[in-house]
């Protein structure tokens, strides 16, 4: 009974707050509560915001990552899908597809889907970096084929989790009004050769490299004190959580890691910076971790992104 109050006391809240906000008020909140992980949440104001503005771009891409977050991939694919056929020329949609796509390890369509969020900008980093994944997942696929790989004796490989992106960038554009048409990159070979990301050299980049060089020594001083504060600061808000984990279970299961130990110490060298663009760059190292529990030395890569001005981890990786 406790908790039925709860509950209808928090959405009577919330309703009140949907009546009194704007809509980009609202989005915002949308993406509170998204980080936050109340799916319910999201999707109720998404889906206000659609009764009165069914086209609205943002509520739908919301709703779409709503849906994701929520485990109902197929209605999320309709979503993203809709989006792509209104907006066509916008990289975020056709990304997302892409990364459902991979979750029903329908490989093909999301390398197409890839391809034409690439073609819409190519220089999308993240539509790159999923890209190269997917090619990976396909070859292994292919080279098993070709091998004759007995399937009934192998472990059913992970599926390829692809990066989602959580903006929509032209919200302020207006929606094409014909329906697109298949895109040419869905019936053209895997072989179609791609437009080069452009990455400029990290020696036209000094300030920078120095600035993202400050963010690793003191993403791993702040480690090793064990303060779990000034750790966290160092992850952009969008950050990737491992398997899209909500944020606030993340960032607690961090804390306790932190904290765990008598003692941490990580050291970490062998960096190396590539600029993808002004405000994106791939930094992979070599970490040294040491606890009283454990110790081990692998290689990281960190995807950051500058935010506010300073760089911060938006997507972090074992290996390179």
């Amino acid at each position: 009974m406790l908790n039925t109050i709860k509950i209808t006391t928090a959405i009577i809240c919330l309703t009140v707050l949907l009546a009194n906000a704007s809509t980009s008020d609202l989005i915002d909140k949308a993406y509170q509560q998204l980080n936050s992980g109340n799916t319910n949440a999201v999707l109720q104001i998404s889906n206000d915001i659609l009764k009165s503005d069914p086209k609205n771009p943002d509520a739908r891409f919301i709703k779409g990552l709503g849906l994701t977050q929520k485990g109902e991939i197929t209605q999320a694919i309709n979503v993203f899908k809709s989006l792509t056929v209104d907006y066509p020329n916008n990289p975020e949609s056709w990304n997302n597809l892409a990364s459902l796509y991979a979750r029903q390890e329908k490989y093909h369509q999301a390398r197409d889907a890839l391809i034409s969020a690439i073609n819409t900008h190519p220089s999308y980093a993240t539509a790159y970096e999923n890209l190269g994944s997917i090619y990976s997942k396909m070859a292994v696929i292919a080279y098993n084929r070709a091998l004759d790989v007995e399937q009934s004796n192998q472990k059913k490989p992970v599926n390829v989790q692809l990066a989602l992106i959580n903006r929509f960038s032209n919200s302020t554009g207006a929606p094409i009004k014909s329906t697109i048409q298949i895109p040419a990159s869905f019936i053209e070979p895997v072989s179609k050769k791609l437009p080069d990301i452009e990455e400029k050299s990290i020696f036209s980049y000094d300030k920078e490299k120095d600035q993202i060089l400050a963010v690793l020594h003191g993403w791993s001083k702040a480690w090793s004190a064990q303060k779990p504060k000034d750790y966290l600061m160092y992850y952009a808000p969008d950050f990737q959580t491992p398997g899209g984990m909500p944020r606030k279970i993340w960032e607690k299961r961090r804390h306790e890691r932190l904290l765990k130990p008598n003692f941490i110490k990580v050291k970490v060298e062998q960096t190396e910076i590539v600029f993808i663009n002004d405000t994106t760059a791939r930094l992979r190292f070599l970490q040294d971790y040491h606890s009283n529990h454990f110790r081990d030395k692998i290689k990281k890569t960190f995807i950051m992104q500058k935010v506010n001005g300073n760089w911060r981890i938006s997507k972090e990786s074992i290996g390179g």
